[in-house]
């Protein structure tokens, strides 16, 4: 069984101009450890399916299935615990909180949930992107590329199973992309967590052991690992 399964699904928002189809008939499922990229223009669809995924949206038609439960069947307290216990999110706006420090944004989803040791779990995530050093420091004293770091340290801290990245490396130069994706493979290789990533980046791609190609709200293509290493 997958640990994401998306069947079929479609999405179409109504709109003052009338119906907008957002996604298409879409399906394909992610194991434990996975790396997907899923790439195309904007408009095509990337962030929606991201939305859905994550339980932030939901289709107009088909299934989102995570870890075998159907998202469709959760009222609004279960859909919550899902999101704070089995899903993490990162940002191209980062969006930590600025009023606080960086272990103070790593730990605020832990203490949201209750758990204990918020403090030294969020320490021990800051360890792994290499930041503990700056953990007593605000968001706007660290460069755009920690606080991204940041932000992937907070997405682990809670243990998810699935880590949903929305263009994570847009607002950053090439070579601190570079270091931010060769954390989320790490991530899904070290924790045994599915990555989906919605990018424009062709360097991200190439990291993926699975490319899917959206277009207009279709997926287009599959590429598999052995597919884009031929591609290289």
């Amino acid at each position: 069984m997958p640990l994401l399964e998306v069947r079929s699904v479609s999405k179409i928002y109504q709109t003052d101009g009338g119906p907008v189809t957002a996604l298409r008939d879409i399906s394909f499922g992610v194991d434990a450890g996975d790396m997907i990229a899923l790439v195309g223009r904007s408009g095509c669809g990337k962030s929606t399916l991201l939305n859905l995924c994550g339980t932030m949206d939901f289709p107009t038609a088909g299934d989102v299935l995570l870890e075998g439960q159907n998202t469709k069947e959760l009222n609004d307290a279960a859909l919550t615990r899902l999101r704070r216990e089995k899903v993490g999110f990162i940002f191209q706006s980062f969006q930590l909180m600025h009023t606080l420090t960086a272990v103070e944004n790593v730990e605020l989803p832990l203490l949201l949930a209750r758990k204990s040791n918020a403090r030294a779990t969020a320490m021990e995530r800051l360890r792994w992107v290499e930041l503990d050093r700056y953990a007593d420091r605000p968001p706007h004293q660290l460069s755009r590329g920690q606080q991204q770091r940041v932000s992937i340290a907070r997405a682990l801290a809670h243990n998810p199973r699935l880590i949903l990245a929305d263009e994570p490396i847009g607002n950053l130069d090439t070579a601190t992309g570079e270091v931010v994706l060769n954390l989320l493979v790490r991530a899904a290789r070290e924790f045994n967590v599915a990555v989906i990533i919605a990018t424009h980046s062709a360097e991200s791609a190439t990291l993926a052991d699975r490319v899917m190609h959206l277009r207009d709200g279709r997926m287009e293509q599959v590429s598999s690992e052995i597919e884009i290493a031929r591609a290289r």
